[in-house]
């Protein structure tokens, strides 16, 4: 039994970075995840099971984390009030280890767990000082959902030249009233919607990562969501295929092989699950082409062969395309597929348990709403959903493997 735990972005609050994964140190068979003494970081109803584990809200950094059931037990006995001298012994009888190793391991992975409780909030940032002066590397109006917003960055060429060919199908002539800014001073990328401060972050690729997350919220006004899961999503039959994992897992090979086989695209990077009705929302970005996929694409997206815009992303040339076949604006999903591409294996697939599909996408990175009525919402959404870990050597095998399984399901 493994007790690491993975830890995704939440809405519980303003963020000070971007949609990420964050694992404390790798645990030991048997570890658990808790807080000493009497429990005041783990309220009452944070906690939502999800199979023999849970998924725990942090409200004070905007985070959940997936709990394996080790961590699940800690994490009970504490919210319990009970003292950590207590919970200590409970662990050590339960998981069958001595009393030294149980403190030892509860103690480790608290200070992990207290980590991500205790993120800094913009506010307490160093604060970064207005470019608004400044010629802007990017200023265009885009409208990803039914609202157009005026997006404008000052002070990053980079995170322009990140963005301008990715968002370029989103493009909209319509009169924006929303106004979304990113304004980068010395180490710092403020973004504000209409003046008001959303995230603040060091890193340019949670800027990047944050700025496309709030044009879609800003687009979309007041519409509610579950999550937005990082992953690839293509449609068939009136439903999606969502395909999700870690970067560097396969996703995009995969989902280029379905839109060879017929398929057509849904979303390339961001998923956005709504609230309530737990549909998929085409994302209406253009493509980010790897070299792995060109291959596959080439005969259905001609641009390719002009050596479209290019960009290095993840120390990766992506190049952008519009995609050859657009889906509905908003659709069921079937099922979760996590590619697994490996040259030197056979094709195969395993079906996964919802705790397992769950806790790949947290690890895979991503947004989560993350009161307790919308975990346990998209907890319910997960156990619904079909999911399978698909692993193959090339496209032809995975087609091979997954057209009679996509066709019987959507």
């Amino acid at each position: 039994m493994t007790a690491a735990m993975a830890a995704a972005r939440s809405a519980s609050r303003a963020e000070t970075g971007g949609s990420r994964t964050a694992t404390p140190r790798p645990a030991r068979p048997s570890r658990g995840t808790a807080i000493a003494g009497r429990n005041r970081t783990v309220p009452a109803g944070r906690l939502v099971p999800l199979g023999d584990g849970a998924v725990l809200a942090l409200p004070d950094s905007g985070r959940v984390a997936v709990l394996n059931p080790a961590a699940r037990f800690a994490c009970e006995a504490l919210v319990g009030g009970r003292p950590f001298s207590e919970v200590v012994g409970a662990y050590a009888r339960r998981f069958g280890i001595p009393i030294s190793r149980a403190e030892r391991d509860l103690r480790d992975l608290r200070r992990g767990l207290r980590s991500l409780a205790r993120e800094p909030s913009p506010a307490q940032a160093e604060p970064a000082g207005p470019a608004a002066d400044a010629p802007a590397d990017l200023r265009d109006d885009y409208a990803p959902g039914p609202r157009p917003v005026r997006l404008t960055i000052h002070g990053s060429p980079r995170l322009a030249r990140l963005l301008r060919h990715l968002l370029e199908p989103a493009r909209s002539a319509g009169s924006a009233r929303v106004r979304l800014t990113v304004t980068r001073h010395r180490r710092y990328y403020d973004i504000r919607r209409d003046g008001t401060l959303l995230t603040r972050t060091d890193d340019l690729l949670l800027a990047r990562s944050e700025t496309l997350r709030h044009l879609l919220l800003s687009s979309h006004g007041r519409r509610r969501w579950l999550a937005f899961l990082h992953g690839a999503a293509v449609a068939g039959n009136g439903s999606a295929w969502l395909i999700a994992g870690s970067s560097g897992s396969g996703k995009s090979t995969l989902a280029a092989s379905l839109l060879r086989g017929g398929f057509s695209l849904v979303t390339d990077d961001y998923a956005p699950l709504e609230a309530g009705s737990g549909l998929l929302y085409r994302v209406p970005f253009a493509m980010g082409v790897k070299d792995a996929s060109i291959a596959l694409l080439r005969d259905l997206l001609p641009a390719l062969e002009k050596r479209g815009p290019r960009v290095r992303f993840r120390n990766r040339e992506v190049r952008y395309v519009a995609p050859p076949m657009a889906a509905a604006d908003r659709l069921p999903v079937a099922g979760l597929l996590f590619p697994l591409h490996d040259p030197r294996s056979r094709p195969s697939l395993a079906p996964l348990a919802p705790e397992q599909a769950f806790t790949l996408c947290a690890q895979g990175g991503g947004w989560f709403e993350g009161s307790p009525r919308r975990l346990a919402e998209l907890v319910s959404w997960f156990r619904r959903k079909p999911a399978w870990l698909v692993t193959y050597p090339d496209s032809r095998s995975a087609l091979d493997l997954l057209l009679p399984l996509l066709e019987r399901k959507s």
